[in-house]
């Protein structure tokens, strides 16, 4: 009812606290739709304090039981700014990790191409822009990397093949190559001791 009455930020600390303290599930559905009402409403956030809390419940709930959800990342990125120390995010940088075009979108929405006329930036733009760059920032993966910390060298030279092939058509070259190496600077140590790790050398190489 909530919803419908156009209530999101309500309806989601309704469920949050039907979660607990007996750990029970909301259906799916209702939570991706108390979500996605969150991201397109105009309604002011009413409690400052505890609705980003409500916000990662609901998102962990997620991550915990339908962590391949589609929608999940775009729902983590549209809400990164409320998320305190910007968690959960595991699916949105799940999904950074394995391809490339999201982070092409972004680093495109924060720098020109090289012949590109000056743009007028929107607020919806700029509020884009500004939480592409946070993500970016807290960044702290690599492609391909594994949850054991190893990389898979083939993925990552795929996924950096593809984005460098992209900025190249947009006349991004020179910022992107910049920004890729802002990503792999992220690189665990090598099984030899030695940082990056041997994947990251091939690449950079």
């Amino acid at each position: 009812r909530l919803l419908d009455a156009g209530h999101p930020w309500a309806a989601v600390a309704v469920i949050s606290n039907y979660m607990h303290p007996e750990d029970r599930s909301p259906e799916l559905s209702v939570v991706k739709k108390a979500l996605s009402s969150l991201i397109k409403t105009t309604e002011p956030i009413t409690d400052h304090s505890m609705s980003p809390y409500y916000v990662e419940q609901l998102l962990e709930l997620m991550e915990r039981e339908v962590p391949d959800d589609p929608d999940l990342a775009s729902y983590e990125f549209a809400l990164f700014g409320l998320l305190h120390d910007k968690n959960p995010t595991m699916a949105l940088y799940r999904a950074l990790n394995n391809e490339p075009d999201d982070f092409i979108l972004m680093v495109r929405s924060l720098y020109r191409g090289e012949n590109e006329e000056k743009r007028e930036s929107t607020a919806k733009a700029k509020s884009f822009a500004n939480r592409a760059w946070e993500i970016l920032h807290d960044w702290n993966s690599v492609p391909g990397q594994l949850p054991n910390g190893t990389i898979d060298g083939e993925k990552l030279q795929e996924w950096v093949r593809a984005a460098r092939f992209a900025f190249e058509e947009s006349g991004h070259t020179s910022v992107g190559d910049e920004q890729i190496g802002e990503v792999l600077s992220a690189s665990p140590v090598g099984a030899d001791g030695n940082w990056p790790a041997e994947a990251v050398r091939e690449v950079v190489e």
